[in-house]
């Protein structure tokens, strides 16, 4: 009996982990830690503390200029970064499509369908 627990339990611990979409203009500081991989509460102080500074991120890639902020970070991350609040989405494999079916990537760094 005591491997069915603990099939449940790491079924139950991958869903609890995955990740929920941060606007990185709005987010504060444990919304940022706490939503993305290798962003601890020191790098999201610093993603605050830049934002407060210059303004709201036009831009993935301005994420860059952040300290401690490797494009390979952000590329890590980027399926769990945007820009401004998407409140029609739908969750699918692989991250969430908008209703009107434009990918968070896509939308996150301006592409066109």
């Amino acid at each position: 009996m005591r491997p069915y627990y603990l099939y449940l339990l790491v079924i139950f611990a991958s869903f609890s982990w995955a990740g929920q979409p941060v606007n990185i203009n709005t987010a504060d500081v444990m919304q940022l830690a706490s939503a993305l991989d290798g962003v601890g509460k020191k790098k999201a102080e610093q993603i605050v503390a830049w934002r407060q500074q210059h303004g709201a991120f036009q831009s993935l890639h301005a994420l860059s200029k952040v300290p401690g902020m490797s494009v390979k970070l952000i590329e890590r991350n980027r399926q769990w970064l945007l820009l401004q609040d998407q409140p029609d989405m739908m969750p699918v494999r692989g991250g969430l499509v908008s209703d009107d079916g434009v990918s968070l990537p896509q939308r996150a760094y301006g592409s066109q369908r």
